[in-house]
């Protein structure tokens, strides 16, 4: 009996030790898998800070947070000049030069990120706003959100040196430390209790992250810079940049504007459902980075890199699509009843979109590589569209669904292109096998 099961089990144990080795093997899977991880490890981390922030403090004082928190995610997506996607893209060939492009990177979004960040507090009228609640909460907004701005820049750095496996410890320290820190402020109830923390985790990351960059990684690189002229990373930059500050916009200032709409209690409801959904959709996000990287490094090999990107992307995203849309609802119960109740519409909308969302991040890679980022900025604009429409114009008939409802629409509208686009460039690798001589 005993040499029966051995006769099972060491064919499945050989043949997961030969894919964890085909995976390690191969830098596009080595690195995608390395962000999916850290995905999950900031999703787990993520959730139980939520869970703990729903049972601790007054659905109030979450809604003010995650509004606060998303203010701060936009604030910083849009001034960040696009430096994560031109690290992603410009890091590879950057040779020598590495540590200077990643330095002035750095600087040019700090200094934009503190600008905006100052002007947006001054200016912002929201109900409530935890960050106009006293001179304290604003300066901590502005110094959290140049933070957050490294703390996101410094993920691109590592990815483009083909140390994405640094990710999942760096965001796992950060969730760690947060979920932490909201307990002990609990006794305080306030939003600033749950707030906080953010700030806290984000500086208590960036020292040795940034350490290991410059210090370890940097001047490992031997090969000489083989970076494009000025002009032409300004005119990538620029032209993803259009489509970054729709993608910001869709993102992170949705839930700002159901807050403002229609309070923070039901903010509270969607922003938790947005918060989740938007975590899944990172596994193709995370794809996409890596397939920027991996296909400026060999450009002549992108056919094969998108055809293995597919392949893993679209498995993992059909399954998340089935258990988001089938069980959004239990996920949302451990936030709570009311939780589960007023957003289960909203993640079941999401759930839907997830399979288009992953057509398109693969598609934007592809882009990225190439540099047609003119097509990039179209695509978040229709999705941009869609989203803020909808949640601008039925919310008094859809509720807290509505953001859902032009999301969906916007990502499967989007979809029925990028489809077509990807089929095409994979479908380059066969035809160019098909003239090789015998």
């Amino acid at each position: 009996m005993t040499a029966l099961l051995d006769a099972d089990v060491l064919p499945q144990r050989r043949a997961r030790r030969a894919l964890a080795a085909h995976v390690v093997e191969q830098p596009l899977l080595r690195g995608a898998y390395s962000l999916m991880l850290n995905t999950g490890v900031t999703a787990a981390l993520g959730v139980a800070f939520w869970v703990v922030a729903a049972h601790a403090y007054s659905a109030a004082a979450v809604g003010s947070a995650n509004a606060a928190i998303n203010a701060m995610l936009f604030v910083s997506g849009v001034s960040q000049l696009n430096m994560n996607s031109t690290l992603s893209r410009f890091l590879p060939v950057a040779g020598r030069s590495a540590g200077r492009f990643i330095a002035a990177c750095y600087a040019l979004a700090c200094c934009a990120t503190g600008v905006a960040a100052t002007v947006f507090v001054v200016v912002e009228r929201g109900n409530g706003a935890l960050y106009r609640s006293s001179v304290l909460a604003a300066v901590c907004f502005v110094v959290a959100s140049v933070g957050w701005t490294v703390f996101t820049l410094q993920d691109a750095a590592l990815a483009g040196l083909r140390a994405a496996h640094w990710v999942p410890v760096e965001n796992g320290v950060f969730g760690a430390v947060k979920l932490v820190l909201l307990v002990v402020f609990a006794g305080a109830g306030s939003a600033m209790g749950i707030f906080a923390p953010w700030v806290i985790g984000v500086f208590a990351a960036l020292p040795p992250i940034n350490y290991l960059v410059f210090r370890r990684l940097v001047p490992r690189l031997r090969d000489a810079a083989a970076l494009p002229a000025r002009a032409s990373v300004v005119r990538f930059a620029a032209g993803d940049y259009a489509g970054s500050l729709m993608n910001f916009a869709t993102v992170a200032l949705v839930p700002v504007i159901v807050v403002a709409r229609m309070g923070p209690t039901r903010g509270a409801f969607f922003g938790v459902a947005w918060t989740v959904a938007m975590t899944a959709d990172l596994l193709a996000m995370n794809m996409s980075t890596i397939l920027t990287v991996e296909g400026t490094h060999a450009p002549g090999d992108l056919a094969r890199l998108v055809v293995s990107a597919s392949r893993h992307v679209l498995v993992i995203a059909l399954g998340l699509a089935v258990a988001v849309s089938a069980g959004g609802g239990l996920v949302l119960r451990v936030f709570g009843g009311s939780y589960a109740h007023s957003g289960a519409g909203v993640l079941r909308l999401m759930g839907f979109a997830i399979v288009a969302r992953s057509v398109n991040s693969l598609t934007i890679g592809v882009l990225r590589v190439r540099r047609r980022t003119g097509t990039v900025a179209a695509m978040y604009g229709v999705v941009a569209t869609c989203t803020l429409g909808a949640t601008l114009t039925l919310t008094g008939s859809l509720g807290i669904s509505a953001p859902a409802f032009g999301w969906l629409a916007g990502q499967t509208l989007v979809a029925l292109w990028s489809g077509r686009y990807l089929i095409r460039v994979g479908r380059a690798r066969e035809e160019r096998a098909a003239w090789q001589p015998c």
